[in-house]
C-alpha cells in the first residue's frame, strides 16, 4: 500500500496536478489493490486459504487510507485549484 500510495502521489504531481489531486489519487490507488487482490484470489484459486491474505488486506487497507488522510489533514495543501481542477467547468 505504501508503494501504491507513493506512486499514486508522485505521478500526478509530476504531470502537473495539484497537491490535493495527488493526495486523492494516492488514496484511491492504495485502496484498489486490496479489492483487486481478493477478486483475483477468488477467480483463479480454488483453495480457500489463498483468499485469507487478501481478505485481511481488505481490513488493513481502509485503516491505512484513514491514517494517510488524517496525516495529510494536518498538512496544508492550499485551496487553489490545480492543473486539472482549474479546467473543470460545471
Amino acid at each position: 500500500h505504501i508503494l501504491g500510495a507513493g506512486a499514486g502521489y508522485l505521478l500526478p504531481a509530476w504531470l502537473g496536478g495539484h497537491c490535493i489531486e495527488s493526495r486523492t489519487v494516492a488514496i484511491e490507488v492504495s485502496m484498489k489493490s486490496a479489492a483487486f487482490a481478493f477478486v483475483l484470489a477468488v477467480l483463479h484459486f480454488e483453495d480457500f486459504d489463498v483468499r485469507i491474505p487478501a481478505a485481511v488486506d481488505c481490513i488493513w487497507c481502509p485503516l491505512f487510507a484513514a491514517a494517510l488522510g488524517a496525516f495529510w489533514r494536518t498538512k496544508s495543501a492550499g485551496l487553489e485549484a490545480g492543473a486539472w481542477v482549474a479546467e473543470y467547468k460545471p
